[in-house]
This record gives structure tokens, C-alpha cells and sequence, in this order.
């Protein structure tokens, strides 16, 4: 197989449910998520300080939504971090869906436009959610907000660092949910399944090839701490310890 998951820095990942995997697949898209329903307490409801009411504030912030990808690191391959298969692929037995980020963006912009940022998080070691507005009108809310939205919606905790999160903020009516066509931004999908002997023979890798017969679905495994990503026949498909050998010798 070319050895197309070697770094590049071009590829993003994101981790979810199989069932999720699989409706995001038959409808090529991805669903922006509410903030109300995000991990970090910090982004579900956050500290508001002003002389308007913190309801109309709240109300304002409701109208974000985002979508959670992974970015790639030499040193630190965006697919090999086990604590994101634990919290958001089902224990390891839900899949990590692998695009490239040029693409991806290009499809963000052609859908949203500037109505959309893309951007990594910045990780703080003091990290505050608060919000200090001075406004006294819904009007001064919103311009307050679209002015700070690096400071309000692309900063965390330091203890969140290890997601490496890159973040697609759109901003919708709350009654509307959004997707995002990703189109042929898709280059792979990768299962752990860290039960399953006969990695081919499992319903997982059947049904996800049947729907993708022409994308790779590698298998993500590690044992006695090695971590190795697999093609369809158990073949290796790069080296994940540490930065790629590959890297090193050029």
C-alpha cells in the first residue's frame, strides 16, 4: 500500500460512535454540535459578567455550534491518542474517520464562508471562561462576542492539550441544525476494535467496506505498549513510535 498516513501535516482526524461513523458516511456529511452538549464543563456553561442580563448573553452563545477534529503531529500522530478512542470511540471500538484537512477547509469555505472560523485550539495554563461585557444591549452582545471569538470559543484548559482539537465555528439560528458535506475530503477510516481476533472477518470491517469500497479501513492495534496502524491485510502501514522513520532519513 502507498504509504499515504506517513506525516505530512495534511491530515485530520475525527473520532466517533460506529453508528455515528456510519450515518456520517451515508450522508457524506458532518453535524456541527451544540456547546451545551460539549465534555468540557468550561464551555457548557461559562462565568458572565456585565450590567445585561446573563440570559441574553447565554441566548447569544447558544447560536454557535462547532465541529471537533484532531490535527496531525510528527511526534504525536493525531490517530494514535489513546484517551480520544476511550472518550469519544466507544472504548476503542467505534472509528477514527481520517480527512485531509485542505480539502475540508475548502468545503467549509465553500459552504459557509466567512460565516466560518477554522482554527486549533490554544491550550492556557490559566486558563478563565468568563465573559466581561460591558454592553447594555443585545446588539453590544453580539458585536462583543464576534470581536472576542478567539478568546471565547478557540481557548481551553491546559488539561485538555492532548486532543490537539482543531475547531470549525459556524454561527445558526438555535433552531437550525447544520452539516457539513465533507464531499471527497474522506482518504481513510481507521477501526481498533481491540476485542477482535480476525480483524477482516468482523461485522465492523465488512459493513464499513461495503460502504467505502474504495477507501482504506485500517486497523489501529497496540500491544506490550507498541502502537501500529495495519492496512486491510495486516500489512504495517507506517511507524507511529515517536516521529516517522521515514522523517528521520530523509
Amino acid at each position: 500500500m502507498e504509504p499515504f498516513m506517513i506525516y505530512s501535516g495534511k491530515h485530520v482526524f475525527h473520532f466517533t460512535k460506529f453508528e455515528s461513523a456510519l450515518r456520517i458516511i451515508a450522508t457524506q456529511s458532518l453535524k456541527f454540535g451544540r456547546f451545551e452538549n460539549m465534555n468540557d464543563i468550561a464551555e457548557v456553561k461559562r462565568e458572565v459578567y456585565g450590567i445585561i442580563s446573563a440570559d441574553i448573553i447565554d441566548s447569544e452563545l447558544s447560536k454557535y455550534q462547532s465541529i471537533s477534529l484532531t490535527l496531525d503531529k510528527p511526534s504525536h500522530r493525531g490517530f494514535k491518542i489513546d484517551p480520544l478512542w476511550g472518550h469519544y470511540a466507544q472504548g476503542g471500538n467505534g472509528a477514527c474517520l481520517v480527512f485531509d484537512k485542505d480539502k475540508l477547509s475548502q468545503r467549509v469555505v465553500e459552504q459557509f464562508g466567512e460565516k466560518a472560523k477554522i482554527a486549533p485550539i490554544n491550550y492556557l495554563p490559566n486558563f478563565s471562561n468568563a465573559i466581561f461585557t460591558e454592553g447594555d444591549s443585545q446588539e453590544a452582545v453580539e458585536k462583543y462576542i464576534e470581536d472576542n471569538l478567539e478568546d471565547i470559543f478557540f481557548t481551553k484548559s491546559l488539561d485538555w492539550e492532548y486532543e490537539q482539537e482543531l475547531r470549525i465555528l459556524i454561527k445558526e439560528d438555535r433552531e437550525n441544525e447544520k452539516y457539513l458535506c465533507w464531499d471527497d475530503a474522506l482518504i481513510a477510516v481507521i477501526l481498533c476494535l481491540p476485542k477482535v481476533i480476525n480483524y477482516k472477518e468482523s461485522p465492523e470491517f465488512r459493513i464499513m467496506k461495503s460502504m467505502l469500497p474504495a477507501i482504506p479501513i485500517l486497523n489501529y492495534t497496540t500491544s506490550l505498549g507498541n502502537k501500529e496502524l495495519l492496512d486491510e491485510n495486516g500489512g504495517k502501514v507506517c511507524d507511529i513510535i515517536g516521529e516517522d522513520l521515514q522523517i528521520l532519513f530523509e
